[in-house]
């Protein structure tokens, strides 16, 4: 059975909300066991109010896990090509600020923007481990 969720936007850092970051935050989060329904039912965004949809019931740990993200959700979208620099993978730089991006010219899945989570690069699209 369908579980839902929802947040004032007043909830956020910014009073702000990105469908496609949030979307990719929760998606990448490892105490989110359920899955959300697909675009456009799983994140629902309006001007006041962020909605999700879930195929399933969140864990305890789960649920607490979705309202750190909402917490944490600055507001801004996933990177474009345009607004990052682009360099090879051999390049990427270690030791910054964890969900810092790029743009990768080249790697396993690229090109393609990447964030980087405190140890490796990730795609942006998939979550994988980005390498040459």
């Amino acid at each position: 059975m369908p579980k839902n969720f929802e947040f004032p936007i007043t909830d956020t850092v910014n009073d702000m909300v990105a469908c496609d970051q949030i979307r990719f935050e929760i998606e990448n989060e490892v105490d989110i066991t359920a899955t959300l329904l697909s675009d456009p039912n799983g994140v629902v965004c309006t001007k006041d109010r962020v909605f999700f949809n879930f195929d399933a019931d969140l864990s305890v740990a789960g649920e607490s896990a979705l309202a750190a993200i909402v917490a944490a959700h600055t507001g801004q979208g996933l990177p474009s090509p345009n607004e990052m620099d682009a360099l090879p993978v051999a390049d990427l730089p270690y030791g910054l600020t964890v969900g810092a991006t790029f743009y990768a010219a080249d790697g396993n899945e690229g090109p393609g923007p990447v964030w980087y989570d405190g140890t490796d690069w990730r795609w942006y699209v998939s979550g994988g481990i980005v390498s040459p």
